[in-house]
């Protein structure tokens, strides 16, 4: 790619980043997921597996609108593609999009909170989701729909004693799914993963799987949001990521932000990569 090239969504942020440094920081602006970019170890993973037209779409804006505005940064005009999406129009067709409870909620009772309008209007609906949780029956499940990933909102319900699932539907779409702690049976998880078809270490008996489902999501997201994840698992818990390959450019950053994991392929369509931190009796 010559200097006086245009940048294009097809581009890898390699490329882009090859021509300019600064140009990280104008992605990393637009999403707090992204602005793990500016990490060098994430940067050198991320960057040369994802375009920028994937970026985009983690920011929620045209493939188009963030080429130009990279383009701009270089002194470069280039002639922005007719015909992309209006976000207006991708949010009128979300609204018709029906949510099923994931099958481990099947025999669940689920109340239903959508505080979508609200957050849109810019209004903040934390006292509305702490009242639906606290009315909530110890069988009852509390389905969440929201414009975006609630991450601290885990960290709160953590403390309260819940689990949780969470499902993007697109990028201002999101569901999540609230279930009480003591609701899942250890019994079962040992269950689920007895017969592993590889592993690093064995499991430490008692942790709590906290489920993240990154089926059907894009490079880079599936990693960005397990990556997340981590960061706010709480010591009694793993992190049950679940996907449709196994996700071995992950795997190498798991071990080096001492992390263990374990990978059942055994389910039809998915694999199961449980993840837990490290001991120091389990230390390499």
């Amino acid at each position: 790619m010559s200097e006086h090239d245009p940048i294009r969504p097809s581009d890898f942020l390699a490329s882009v980043f090859s021509r300019n440094e600064r140009l990280i920081d104008i992605i990393a602006s637009h999403s707090p997921h992204l602005a793990k970019l500016r990490s060098s170890p994430i940067r050198r993973v991320m960057s040369r597996v994802t375009t920028v037209a994937q970026a985009a779409r983690l920011c929620g804006i045209p493939a188009e609108q963030l080429a130009t505005e990279l383009n701009a940064a270089l002194g470069i005009a280039a002639e922005p593609v007719a015909g992309a999406t209006s976000p207006t129009a991708a949010r009128q067709a979300e609204e018709t999009f029906t949510v099923g409870a994931p099958p481990e909620f099947a025999d669940k009772r689920i109340v239903e909170l959508d505080v979508r309008e609200e957050l849109r209007n810019g209004t903040e609906p934390f006292s509305r989701i702490m009242a639906a949780v606290a009315g909530l029956a110890d069988d009852q499940v509390l389905h969440l729909r929201t414009t975006f990933e609630p991450v601290p909102l885990f960290t709160v319900m953590q403390k309260r004693g819940f689990a949780h699932s969470a499902l993007r539907h697109a990028a201002d779409d999101w569901s999540v799914w609230f279930q009480r702690l003591e609701a899942a049976s250890a019994a079962q998880v040992r269950t689920r993963y007895s017969t592993p078809v590889m592993e690093d270490r064995p499991p430490r008996d008692g942790l709590t799987d906290m489920r993240i489902d990154v089926r059907g999501l894009e490079p880079p997201e599936p990693m960005l949001r397990t990556l997340e994840a981590l960061e706010a698992l709480p010591p009694a818990c793993a992190l049950l990521h679940v996907n449709v390959r196994v996700p071995q450019l992950l795997l190498p950053i798991l071990r080096e932000r001492g992390f263990d994991f374990q990978i059942d392929e055994s389910h039809r369509g998915e694999v199961h990569v449980r993840i837990w931190r490290r001991t120091p009796a389990s230390s390499h």
